[in-house]
């Protein structure tokens, strides 16, 4: 939890401004990837319909955030979980692979 939640993924793909990213650490030489999509060829797993890349929208996320219930009930600024979860701090770990530093980096810019 809570990435088993389609919608959260969705939420935090709008939240990501993959731009930025692209000219904060490649100084714009590149282009934001897909996110989270199979290439074509393996044709049991590709979906045409999903889109390969989210537009950087924070208000977007946070609708989908405030539909799925995930709200800061306790104004500490960190949204909740709702139904089983109500009141669980949503909270998770970015590991990128300490090889990599423009990933290590990248998940620092996102947290």
């Amino acid at each position: 939890w809570p990435f088993n939640v389609k919608e959260f993924r969705y939420a935090c793909a709008y939240a990501v401004d993959k731009q930025d990213l692209v000219d904060t650490l490649l100084l714009g030489y590149g282009i934001p990837g897909p996110v989270g999509v199979e290439a074509p060829f393996y044709t049991y797993w590709y979906n045409p319909d999903v889109p390969e890349t989210y537009t950087f929208n924070l208000t977007k996320s946070a609708e989908i955030l405030d539909e799925l219930g995930y709200v800061d009930t306790d104004d500490d600024g960190i949204r909740e979980g709702s139904g089983e979860h109500a009141g669980e701090p949503i909270e998770f770990d970015i590991g990128p692979p300490i090889y990599d530093p423009v990933r290590v980096r990248a998940s620092e810019l996102i947290a």
